[in-house]
């Protein structure tokens, strides 16, 4: 346990300690996650996911080690109530409904792992932590990719899901969105209906 939190910099120690436990965690969760992924996508987005959390741990570990400061981790409590809240959710969710309820988890998970680091940066740069910016913001701009590849797998099973249910109680489906269109074709020929 960290002592009080007193200085700009004893939060920047603490706040690092947080993405330690953040990524640590995360890289437990998303294994968990990935257990009851269903679709091939999905899984090798959430491997990548898992492969960049161990990468960002050790970009931490590096920085508390230039930093001269002895390695500790903080418990993430928000990381832990957001991975609860998917968890009851894809207890809820009908099992067709699986991955999209694991893409809105890693969504969040990303969004969050993305602000913690923009703050840790941000407060870095101002107390002329140069080196430990750089290796938080290589976090920080893998974190951003991870957002990017689940929030377009998200928007796609979306727009798949959006056009079977159409299709199924024969609802015409017009949409000037492209990957709705090109679903709603694949749906067709997979049918023999193109």
């Amino acid at each position: 346990m960290l002592a009080a939190i007193e200085t700009p910099e004893a939060l920047f120690r603490y706040r690092l300690a947080l993405a330690l436990g953040m990524e640590r965690v995360a890289g437990e969760r998303i294994a968990e996650f990935l257990a009851a992924a269903e679709g091939e996508p999905l899984r090798t987005a959430l491997e990548a996911h898992l492969q960049d959390a161990r990468e960002h741990a050790g970009n931490a570990e590096v920085v508390f080690d230039v930093m001269g400061w002895p390695l500790e981790a903080e418990s993430c409590p928000a990381l832990e109530a957001i991975a609860d809240h998917g968890r009851v959710e894809l207890r809820r969710a009908d099992s067709k409904l699986a991955d999209r309820v694991i893409l809105d988890w890693a969504m969040q998970t990303a969004h969050f792992e993305v602000a913690v680091y923009e703050g840790l940066i941000i407060d870095g740069w101002a107390l002329g932590m140069r080196t430990a910016c750089r290796l938080l913001h290589e976090s920080l701009d893998s974190e951003r990719q991870a957002l990017d590849r689940v929030a377009t797998l998200a928007s796609r099973i979306a727009a798949v899901g959006q056009v079977a249910e159409a299709e199924r109680v024969a609802v015409p489906l017009r949409s000037s969105d492209p990957a709705v269109e090109r679903a709603a074709e694949a749906n067709r020929r997979a049918r023999g209906a193109g």
